[in-house]
Parts: C-alpha cells; sequence; structure tokens
C-alpha cells in the first residue's frame, strides 16, 4: 500500500481517512481527487481538481495499488434522486472501472447499512446497485463496508441526522452492533486496517457497522 487514491476526501469519513493516510508509514504518496482545492498542504499528497458535473470524465491520473471510495451525499443535500445516484452510483463505478482496468489490486467503498438491491427505500436500493456492479468489476481485492449512522461534525447541517446523533448516544449501550451509531473516525481507521490486511480477507469482504467499530476503536 505505497500509492493510495482518496474519493470523497471532503466528505465526514473522508476527510479523517485522509488524515489517517497521510500519517501511514506505509503509504508514500495518496492521490485525492476533489472538486476544489483543498486546504491541506503535505508533502505526500496530490490534489487533482476535476469537477466530477458527470462521470463521463472522471480520470484516474495515475494507478494507485489502492483506493478508497468515501464518496457519498443525501437526496436532500444532492437536490434530486438523479444528482444522488450521480454521486454514490455514477461517479463510484466510473472511477472503479477505470481503475480495475488499470490494474488497481484493492477498490475499498463505503455502503450503507442495509443496502440491497430488494431494498424499498430508493436510498438502500442505490447502495445494493453500486455494490453489486463493483463485486462484477472483478477486482483482486474489494472491501466494501456497511456502516450504521454516522457521528461527527459535517460541514453542511443535516437535522434528522444530528437529532440521530444525539438519540444514539443514549441508545447505542441497548442495541445491536451492526445498528448503533458509528463515529466517522472509527470507520475510517477501519478501512485503514482492511487495507493494511487485505491478504487475510476474501476476495469480496462485506464488513458490517458493528465489525468496524471493532476494526476501528
Amino acid at each position: 500500500m505505497k500509492h493510495c487514491l482518496l474519493l470523497g476526501a471532503t466528505g465526514l469519513v473522508g476527510s479523517q481517512l485522509l488524515d489517517e493516510l497521510l500519517r501511514a508509514p506505509e503509504v508514500e504518496r495518496v492521490t485525492a481527487i476533489t472538486r476544489r482545492p483543498l486546504s491541506l498542504r503535505h508533502t505526500k499528497l496530490v490534489n487533482p481538481v476535476q469537477s466530477l458535473a458527470d462521470d463521463q470524465h472522471v480520470v484516474v491520473p495515475e494507478m494507485p495499488d489502492t483506493a478508497f471510495c468515501c464518496l457519498g451525499t443525501t437526496i436532500k443535500a444532492a437536490g434530486s434522486r438523479k444528482a444522488f445516484r450521480l454521486v454514490d452510483y455514477y461517479l463510484p463505478l466510473a472511477f472503479a472501472r477505470q481503475l480495475q482496468a488499470g490494474g488497481c489490486e484493492h477498490f475499498l467503498a463505503i455502503t450503507a447499512m442495509g443496502a440491497s438491491t430488494r431494498s424499498p427505500s430508493f436510498y438502500s436500493r442505490v447502495k445494493g446497485e453500486v455494490e453489486r456492479d463493483l463485486i462484477a468489476l472483478q477486482f483482486p481485492k474489494l472491501s466494501l463496508v456497511r456502516p450504521s449512522l454516522l457521528l461527527g461534525q459535517r460541514d453542511e447541517k443535516r437535522l434528522a441526522e444530528e437529532l440521530g446523533q444525539k438519540l444514539s448516544r443514549l441508545v447505542n449501550p441497548l442495541i445491536p452492533a451492526n445498528y448503533r451509531a458509528i463515529p466517522a473516525a472509527e470507520v475510517a481507521r477501519a478501512m485503514l486496517v482492511l487495507a493494511r490486511t487485505r491478504d487475510k480477507a476474501p476476495r469480496v469482504n462485506i464488513v458490517e457497522s458493528g465489525r468496524l467499530h471493532q476494526l476501528g476503536s
């Protein structure tokens, strides 16, 4: 894991993961593709800027051995189901196809608890569809992480999530591990652990939220 590509470096998990990767001694270079330049400067960091307005013009500038996809939004934040699907389905797949064709050894992506192509929820169904199509690409190693409600400070306000975070702190000890809210920093650390231990994992490794908590705590 010498050269890592990171998508979604400005998001709740992605920003935490970027810090983890820059601190990791075995990582020599991190390519973080973003819509706007990052304010962060680091000797390991390369920050290509792409508009990401559609999935037809995404470019992987240099092939990494390991790629992390932390892209994700909500229908409310995106503005429409079409815009949501672009961020959570089309963009991850567009990058993944290039990465698989170029020989990337390990692709790790955040989906969500309850992801299923048969879900009555549009959100969960899209997450299931992207999982299905990432699996079909036949990466040498693919890790799909399914966190529950994410805890952390977002740039944009999401009232329902803020209320859910406050409630989760009270009820977390009472509910099963996979359904407990999980800090974004734990998800980021868990993804780094999964990347470091890929040789011990199955080719397709689906990791539920309870396991993420164990790996990242």
